[in-house]
């Protein structure tokens, strides 16, 4: 294992190096996206004040209430999921630290495959770490959770990103001693 924490071997057996981004593209990548307005509803006071409150899944009165509550919800799931689909590229590209191989023999198998080979130098970037690199998904986590580490996220944060990957990772990950990590699950 490395002796250097920044370093980790993913399951591919690829040593690539982890780096800090910067918090500012964190944040526009999140106001990047438009996101949906809370639905509201009316509320009227003793006084006849009218007051807009943001619906909430206890406040849903009616059909028409419960249909555009779900519609926003369904809206919201949608510009989160493009959110983070930018915040992996953001980690592969500025968070990873690896050098491509000659071209000639994984561009090959990839082609053999019938994957489309990009022209753009970034592009071919982020297919070479996304195919060659990262090989599982524990791999992508442990990826993130160093990289935000890393990035300088407090651990808060980062317990409650870990919640979202698929399995429900509650706990950071833990080294193995072969520069790869394994994760750790608590039972609920």
């Amino acid at each position: 294992m490395s002796k250097d924490p920044r370093e980790f071997i993913t399951s591919t057996g690829i040593k690539i190096k982890i780096k800090g981004i910067p918090q500012m593209l964190i944040d526009r990548i999140s106001a990047s996206v438009e996101k949906p307005v809370v639905p509201k509803y009316k509320i009227v006071t003793a006084s006849e004040e009218e007051i807009w409150e943001p619906h909430n899944e206890t406040t849903l009165q009616t059909d028409e209430d419960r249909k555009v509550y779900h519609q926003f919800l369904e809206k919201m799931a949608a510009a989160d999921n493009i959110v983070n689909e930018r915040m992996f590229k953001a980690i592969c590209m500025k968070g990873i630290e690896v050098d491509l191989p000659a071209q000639t023999e994984w561009i090959e198998m990839q082609k053999f495959l019938g994957i489309t080979i990009p022209e753009d130098p970034l592009e071919l970037k982020y297919l070479y770490i996304q195919t060659e690199v990262i090989g599982t998904t524990e791999d992508i986590m442990t990826i993130t959770d160093m990289v935000m580490q890393a990035t300088g996220v407090p651990e808060a944060a980062l317990a409650e990103a870990r919640k979202s990957f698929p399995g429900g990772l509650q706990e950071k990950p833990k080294p193995t001693g072969n520069g790869r990590s394994r994760k750790r699950k608590v039972d609920k």
